[in-house]
């Protein structure tokens, strides 16, 4: 019998193991017992509202629209409610932070970004969550993760996450006049679900929370006239990359020309299948 209870008892740790292996800490984003062991706070409390009846019946936590944002300075409404919590770290690895959120949420580019101990983590270009008119997982929770510079856990044991709304940034709008990049936040950001923290770069969906129904890739819907054979759309991929190459290293009517034309052609010099693969243009 004492062997059975020392058997069960092992079991229970290994268990416990793993699990808490799965992420350094997660704060659960609506949960008023999880969300006040992670030190919540915002300053603007009615716009930042708890979703009760989210996927799956999930509570998250929501950003609303807020014209009169402080941090949005001259720029009136492009930023929305913010909160901020406490997750622990591992001050001597390379930490991660991972959102949670719904895939079945859309919005017209809106997005969310994050400072870890008051420095941008994320920013437009590389949003900790963005949404588009388009659901990008109906019915399935999606996790979206980023590397926090070592210069921000390094002998640390806990950070200070802040996580801020912002309305739609478009690329294409006049030099110098700011407002026509980053647009007003004119609808309520859909809620993000959780937030954890890891040493892993491949994050492990904890096993005691919902998923939903990701669909494969032989189950994924398709437009008609669309190529499904990998190594095609491989190829096709290849072919406008070296198409592009092509017109860098020419200069002919290509419009491009910048810095970013130039670490593109770089980048493909180390890689065989490439036009630029060993191109002694390319060093030229």
């Amino acid at each position: 019998m004492w062997k059975q209870i020392s058997f069960l008892c092992l079991q229970m740790c290994v268990c416990q193991t793993v699990f808490s292996q799965q992420y350094t800490d997660r704060v659960l984003l609506g949960n008023e017992q999880s969300e006040t062991a992670h030190g919540f706070t915002t300053y603007c409390p009615q716009y930042v509202d708890i979703v009760s009846d989210g996927l799956l019946g999930e509570i998250g936590r929501s950003c609303l629209r807020y014209e009169n944002n402080p941090y949005s300075g001259i720029y009136t409404g492009i930023n929305g409610g913010e909160y901020s919590v406490v997750l622990r770290v591992d001050g001597t690895k390379q930490n991660y932070i991972t959102a949670k959120y719904s895939g079945s949420d859309t919005g017209y580019d809106i997005y969310y970004t994050a400072d870890v101990d008051g420095k941008v983590l994320s920013n437009v270009a590389q949003s900790l969550v963005q949404y588009s008119t388009t659901p990008k997982a109906p019915e399935a929770f999606l996790y979206r993760t980023y590397s926090i510079p070592r210069s921000e856990t390094d002998g640390k044991s806990e950070v200070v996450v802040r996580i801020r709304s912002k309305g739609r940034y478009y690329q294409y709008g006049t030099p110098g006049v700011f407002t026509t990049y980053q647009r007003v936040l004119d609808q309520d950001m859909p809620p993000l679900y959780a937030l954890y923290t890891h040493t892993n770069p491949s994050f492990s969906v904890p096993s005691d929370e919902k998923q939903g129904n990701i669909p494969l890739y032989n189950e994924a819907p398709l437009k008609s006239g669309v190529e499904t054979d990998l190594d095609v759309i491989k190829q096709k991929s290849i072919d406008v990359i070296n198409g592009r190459i092509d017109k860098i290293l020419k200069n002919s009517s290509y419009s491009g020309g910048t810095g970013y034309d130039i670490a593109f052609a770089a980048s493909a010099y180390t890689m065989p299948q490439y036009a630029a693969y060993h191109n002694p243009d390319v060093v030229e």
